[in-house]
């Protein structure tokens, strides 16, 4: 059995689910896309460290709207609402008509992997199309876009046509990150609805 790293250690003590909500830290200490009262759309959010993290800084104010084929074992409160579906099955009319949109999109979604490096790539991004999906249908205008990639021959050209619809936009590989991985964050804010 492998030991646990810092980074797991630290989210036991801190009480959060998993070690990745370090990578979300990370991100809002350097470009602070969340805020108090804010409207958040949390995507392939089980076992729930990003949904906690985000919780605690848009406050009971806020809302949260977490989607994920597993299941989430706790419970936030009444401003978090949790849908157990795949995203690909969404139907984005009827969630703006009982939600309305979003101020941004956070997504720590990750296929299942194959050991096969091309495979899980391409997995990957067809998680982050439908990610970008959702911030298109769902998120307003000036609004931010937080996604999970992995990296490989595909990235360099979803980036280019990304940067398209940010005021500002930026890959970033978290601290956080396993020396062995080839996980990209996206950060996007500013979202122009061109």
């Amino acid at each position: 059995m492998k030991k646990p790293d810092y980074y797991s250690r630290k989210a036991k003590e801190d009480h959060f689910a998993a070690r990745s909500v370090y990578k979300l830290e990370e991100i809002q200490k350097k470009y602070k896309i969340l805020k108090s009262k804010m409207r958040v759309i949390d995507l392939g959010c089980s076992p729930g460290s990003w949904s906690q993290y985000t919780h605690k800084i848009i406050g009971e104010k806020g809302f949260l709207l977490g989607i994920d084929l597993k299941e989430m074992h706790f419970n936030l409160g009444s401003s978090v609402k949790f849908i157990q579906q795949d995203i690909f099955n969404v139907d984005f009319t009827e969630l703006l008509n009982q939600y309305g949109e979003f101020d941004g999109l956070i997504s720590d979604m990750a296929p299942s992997t194959s050991g096969n490096k091309d495979r899980d790539h391409y997995a990957s991004m067809e998680l982050c199309e439908q990610a970008f999906l959702f911030t298109s249908n769902l998120v307003k205008e000036g609004g931010f876009f937080v996604c999970k990639m992995f990296d490989g021959e595909d990235s360099p050209d979803f980036i280019k046509k990304l940067r398209n619809y940010f005021t500002f936009f930026k890959p970033l590989r978290p601290k956080a990150t396993k020396k062995k991985s080839r996980e990209v964050f996206l950060i996007g804010t500013g979202f122009k609805k061109t």
